[in-house]
């Protein structure tokens, strides 16, 4: 039997949406129970079931007008075969079961994706803040012994970064820089300066003075127009404190004014309150 739990991370760790139908309330003789899911992507049904027969296909249907649109719902089924529902709260199915069953659509959107290139303590740390704020997390890197124990999915690069692996939906993605040497930052801003597609957000963990070098480093490489004016170097915003969790709270704050577009810091003691009329 199908794991529907274990489908549906592997859903979420596609990157790819989806529905999960789960059956929430049942009366009368139904051909399900209680808490059964079925996982449902673009393609159709992926995994479970919600009783099979005309209530399953009302229910792909169903879930494919939810995926499109983005929004959960709650719907309740007559299982008889009466054209309309006397209650008028149903939607008949042609079954002749005798009862009702209310199905909930959970949408799966996958977050916004996070590269972090690089297995250091601050990634790991940023990896923590990031995950319960909906970012997808992926780890970067080619040591073995860093990637084995992570705290999320990872893709391995080339030796010294020589080569990085592909990273799907680059220009919405968030890509933070902070592997073990200054040789290897370099390495990778280069390959993902002559990237096509820039990323949405593009954060390098530096000093002012290796923001200054590798300016110039890099302007020698790619060329002295290069623009570096969007690339977040050094990263974070000031908070205070330099251990591993103070950065990973100032780049994560950084990136969170990206993601809702805001350009300045502000407070919310001097927001105003709001006058009803």
């Amino acid at each position: 039997m199908q794991d529907i739990h274990r489908e549906i991370m592997t859903l979420k760790d596609s990157g790819r949406p989806g529905v999960v139908v789960t059956v929430v309330a049942r009366e009368g003789h139904v051909p399900t129970e209680v808490q059964c899911k079925m996982l449902v992507n673009a393609g159709g049904r992926v995994a479970g079931t919600v009783g099979g027969g005309a209530i399953e296909l009302l229910a792909l249907a169903d879930a494919q007008q939810v995926l499109a649109g983005g929004e959960p719902l709650l719907k309740e089924y007559l299982l008889d075969d009466q054209p309309s529902d006397p209650r008028g709260t149903a939607q008949p199915t042609g079954m002749v079961c005798g009862g009702r069953v209310t199905l909930f659509y959970e949408v799966l959107r996958p977050g916004d994706r996070a590269y972090l290139l690089g297995a250091g303590h601050v990634n790991r740390a940023l990896a923590d803040v990031l995950t319960p704020l909906g970012f997808e997390v992926v780890f970067v890197d080619y040591r073995a012994e860093q990637l084995a124990e992570l705290p999320a999915r990872h893709l391995t690069a080339g030796h010294d970064y020589a080569t990085l692996p592909e990273l799907p939906d680059l220009a919405t993605a968030f890509v933070v820089v902070a592997t073990h040497s200054h040789v290897c930052d370099e390495a990778v801003l280069v390959r993902l300066l002559r990237q096509p597609t820039r990323p949405r957000y593009l954060g390098v963990v530096a000093s002012k003075r290796k923001r200054e070098q590798m300016t110039v480093n890099l302007r020698g490489q790619l060329g002295r127009d290069l623009d570096l004016g969007w690339v977040h170097m050094p990263i974070g915003l000031k908070l205070g404190g330099r251990s591993p969790a103070d950065l990973a709270l100032s780049i994560a704050a950084e990136m969170q004014m990206c993601r809702h577009g805001l350009s300045d810091v502000g407070h919310l003691r001097d927001d105003r309150p709001e006058v009803s009329s």
